[in-house]
């Protein structure tokens, strides 16, 4: 490829001194022919639309959901539409920020047994309400990760339910 001088004054480019170096054709003087098309951004062909694959759930508002009470909002409004990603998700993400808060609390001395207590009652058992059953409905198409997943926010949560778990066959 040759470079050569592209014929753009500095006006033309929209300031600048110095000329714009464009890539050109080795014919005659070194510049483009006249009647050869020039690429422009117009001319670049757009990429193809991003297709996900069926395997994938669609987007939920689980992550826009920052603090417990939008969390059970979600929960509660969005719970006909969870899969098995859905609802383990939103068991780590419960447990995530039931932790989160009270590690917070600590760190301002706000904590106290009533306040734990208050909070467990008002948000978190509501949703484990509602995702016990979604993970009972779910359970069997649930992949090992989704599993763990749930056990792991059972387990920070401090949550033991015998109906859950004899509905597994797992004996866990």
């Amino acid at each position: 490829m040759h470079w050569t001088a592209c014929p753009a004054t500095a006006s033309e480019r929209g300031g600048g001194g110095r000329r714009q170096q464009r890539p050109g054709p080795l014919v005659g003087g070194g510049g483009h022919a006249p009647d050869a098309p020039r690429k422009t951004l117009g001319s670049v062909p757009a990429p193809p639309p991003l297709i996900l694959p069926p395997s994938l759930p669609p987007r939920l508002p689980l992550r826009r959901a920052g603090t417990l009470p939008l969390l059970l909002d979600v929960i509660h409004q969005e719970a006909a539409h969870f899969g098995p990603v859905h609802t383990s998700h939103a068991l780590h993400r419960l447990a995530k920020m039931h932790a989160a808060l009270f590690t917070r609390l600590h760190a301002t001395q706000l904590a106290s047994s009533a306040s734990r207590e208050s909070t467990y009652y008002e948000y978190v058992q509501p949703a484990l309400l509602m995702l016990n059953k979604l993970v009972v409905k779910h359970l069997a198409a649930f992949e090992p990760w989704n599993l763990a997943q749930a056990i792991w926010a059972y387990g920070n949560l401090e949550h033991s339910d015998e109906v859950l778990w004899a509905s597994s066959g797992h004996g866990v």
